[in-house]
């Protein structure tokens, strides 16, 4: 079997199996961390990372009306395009895009996906957050790893 060094560490270059992947989702649910994580499978943090990022599982957030804006639900902003009297809110306008003329306009992603565990498994905002969320499923990491 092929080996490389990764961050000064020697690392077996085989792919991880059900069962590490299993661990890894374990460790998530524990709130453990990623070195603990990989510490347990004998990998790397940098493999246990990459292995959560590469194939976690997205789950698109809740869009009012097609509207990625995090504000979209609750706005109640009209004459966005300019035409007096306007009585429609911008947000369900097919004339003009919202997103394009509102300075409020907010899409970024949410925090907890950009740093460890990368996945909103654990979040206690996961079932209120309207964002697009992401989770890791060990079988469903390992089904997409093999394609």
């Amino acid at each position: 079997m092929e080996t490389v060094t990764v961050c000064g560490k020697q690392e077996n270059m085989s792919r991880l199996s059900l069962s590490e992947r299993i661990v890894i989702e374990c460790g998530i649910y524990q709130k453990l961390s990623l070195g603990k994580i990989a510490k347990k499978i004998g990998k790397t943090t940098e493999c246990v990372s990459r292995e959560i990022r590469a194939n976690r599982t997205i789950a698109p957030g809740e869009h009012f009306f097609g509207n990625d804006c995090h504000y979209a639900g609750e706005c109640k902003t009209k004459e966005l395009c300019g035409k007096d009297g306007c009585s429609r809110r911008c947000v369900t306008c097919r004339e003009y895009d919202c997103r394009e003329l509102c300075t409020r306009y907010n899409n970024t992603p949410c925090v907890v996906l950009s740093k460890p565990p990368y996945v909103c498994n654990v979040c206690v905002w996961r079932r209120k957050c309207k964002a697009d969320r992401a989770y890791y499923n060990a079988q469903q990491a390992d089904a997409m790893a093999k394609r």
